[in-house]
């Protein structure tokens, strides 16, 4: 009887030991991931430290089960855990005598487990496709599907990929110049007129420098030229079809086409941010906010960085998302004036930042509710002379001045200002409702039956 006491008390002991030495179980397998700039060691490295992530999480992004945080945000964060991703890709280029050697690892955020890890040795011309061999690797080691290599957007020339990558460099590296970027692309495509990808990249550079208060007729004309060609090359690939949608509703003032090339973009690729929230702006430019909120919701977790930024901001206001949470009291303010509670609204505008001309314009509103005039008349005054002219516009109609508002929306107009998308958004602008020149630009930019 001892005996057999003794014997189950051992066996008891094993069965403990082997249960505490069990291994932990793996972390489910990631549903988001961030790419972070790669480490770099010496000669070409250093430039492919940040092209190489860009592409990596661009080609990604096309996995619909896959969040992929976009690369404006997880190649400029100083603080990786902000990115609120579940894995990070992360990895290290060295030149070894012409050789490149590139270790890959999937580590989860709070550290200390890895799905994957490899070191791969790649000659310069080889890193032409090295990008969708590494998101293939990564889609293994998280259980998905490898996303489709975008083949007819490569090219052959190494000197002409050598260029695109100065561009994404120049683009996606903190203080980079968007400058230098164009012209890297510009030149990229020079070389390879069939650079697919190359194109996509330059539209997407023009565009965003098209988006400042003043651009020129070239540049618009280059836009249009370069995200054409990026489409017609490849109309496989969701990023040439969100830009080119951009275009058409920004700047052609078509945005029933625009919808459908933005719907595509987001079809093929599901993870692209820009995709989303230019769709989430036409919705709501478009009379549709309720729709375009859940639109611009995915573009913010795509890009938590942009999230808290100025033009994230900027749309909430002229969508009239006031109840979603913001660290400015301008939201709640508005959010009052609009109930008619206007010793509130004057009340938490005491804490209220205006740092751009749309805060500014609806702080002037609020005080203009409340009765203060002369406070009203003193934000509107206060627009900078270099703003858009729909945001100057907005400021004569505050200022009762019909026709000097008039006359700046003819400017933007005729300068193809991308504000004008805005204009059924703007409460400033509703004395102007019942002129008919205000309902010919109406017209011109496509609101006239929103």
């Amino acid at each position: 009887m001892a005996r057999a006491k003794v014997k189950d008390f051992l066996i008891l002991c094993l069965l403990v030991s082997a249960a505490c030495g069990r291994p932990k179980p793996p972390p489910a397998a990631p549903d988001s991931v961030a790419v972070l700039p790669f480490t770099a060691e010496g000669g070409q490295a250093d430039l492919i430290a940040v092209a190489l992530p860009a592409e990596i999480a661009a080609s990604l992004a096309a996995i619909p089960q896959l969040r992929v945080i976009a690369p404006e945000s997880s190649l400029r964060a100083a603080r990786p855990e902000t990115l609120h991703a579940a894995a990070f890709l992360a990895g290290s280029i060295a030149d070894r005598n012409g050789l490149l050697k590139i270790t890959v690892r999937l580590g989860n955020a709070a550290g200390g487990f890895e799905w994957g890890r490899e070191t791969l040795s790649r000659a310069p011309a080889e890193m032409i496709r090295v990008h969708d061999q590494i998101a293939a690797m990564a889609a293994g080691w998280m259980h998905l599907p490898a996303p489709r290599p975008q083949l007819r957007s490569i090219t052959s020339d190494l000197d002409a990929y050598t260029l695109f990558q100065k561009g994404l460099e120049q683009r996606y590296r903190p203080h980079g110049s968007l400058d230098a970027a164009i012209a890297f692309q510009e030149q990229a495509v020079q070389r390879d007129a069939y650079f697919a990808r190359a194109y996509q990249r330059l539209a997407e550079a023009l565009l965003e420098k098209a988006k400042a208060p003043t651009r020129s007729r070239d540049l618009l004309d280059r836009l249009r030229a370069a995200s054409k060609r990026a489409l017609d090359l490849n109309p496989e690939a969701g990023a040439a079809h969100a830009v080119y949608g951009e275009v058409m509703h920004l700047f052609d003032w078509r945005p029933a086409d625009a919808s459908l090339h933005l719907r595509d973009a987001i079809r093929l690729q599901p993870g692209n941010a820009k995709a989303h929230l230019a769709y989430a702006v036409l919705l709501i430019a478009s009379g549709r906010p309720a729709e375009g909120a859940g639109s611009l919701a995915t573009a913010a977790q795509l890009d938590p960085l942009a999230a808290t930024g100025p033009e994230f901001l900027c749309i909430r206001l002229l969508a009239g998302l006031f109840d979603q949470p913001s660290n400015n009291p301008l939201f709640e303010a508005v959010s009052e004036s609009n109930a008619g509670n206007y010793a509130k609204a004057v009340d938490l505008m005491q804490g209220a930042a205006d740092r751009e001309p749309v805060e500014t314009l609806f702080a002037a509103m609020v005080y203009r509710g409340a009765g203060r005039l002369e406070k009203a008349t003193e934000l509107a005054a206060s627009i900078p002379p270099s703003s858009s002219p729909v945001w100057l516009a907005c400021a004569r109609a505050l200022l009762n001045d019909k026709t000097a508002a008039l006359r700046l929306l003819d400017r933007a107009v005729d300068e193809r200002d991308p504000q004008l998308i805005w204009l059924k958004r703007l409460p400033m602008l509703t004395p102007l409702e019942a002129d008919p020149h205000y309902r010919g630009i109406l017209d011109k930019t496509g609101l006239g039956n929103n």
